[in-house]
């Protein structure tokens, strides 16, 4: 197993980080950005940067491990999202919610893409021990 540290919002770090991997078994997505801001206070700098961390990163991920799991005869994609969005919303992160419904989407669509490649992608959805107890939403 390896853990690696960077800016998931940079996809030229994403790129350089799946550069340097000769195999890719699992890809993990459990980033999450989600400053409890509200609708009205919400500017483009962090609908963006929520996006690119949320969203966007998984993408690049995801075409990014393309290559090795075709080279290798499969993979297996892991995005961890939200009940906020599909199932619950909760006030000052509608930037959120709507980023983490990117992802399920995402998700459906990109299994369908993989499966030519023997490789699976799947959506954790909530992964807390208790809904709502993080340390950003305490419980």
């Amino acid at each position: 197993m390896r853990e690696e540290t960077l800016d998931l919002a940079d996809p030229v770090a994403i790129d350089t980080l799946l550069a340097k991997l000769e195999r890719l078994d699992v890809l993990v997505h459990n980033a999450a950005y989600f400053p409890l801001t509200t609708f009205a206070e919400i500017d483009p700098a962090l609908l963006q940067r929520t996006l690119a961390v949320n969203l966007g990163a998984l993408f690049w991920l995801t075409q990014g491990a393309l290559p090795l799991f075709r080279r290798q005869g499969g993979g297996c994609v892991l995005a961890t999202s939200s009940v906020t969005g599909p199932r619950v919303a909760y006030p000052g992160l509608s930037h959120y919610a709507a980023s983490k419904a990117g992802v399920n989407g995402f998700i459906r669509n990109a299994a369908l893409e993989l499966a030519q490649f023997n490789a699976t992608a799947w959506n954790r959805g909530w992964c807390a021990p208790r809904p709502w107890a993080t340390s950003a939403i305490p419980g």
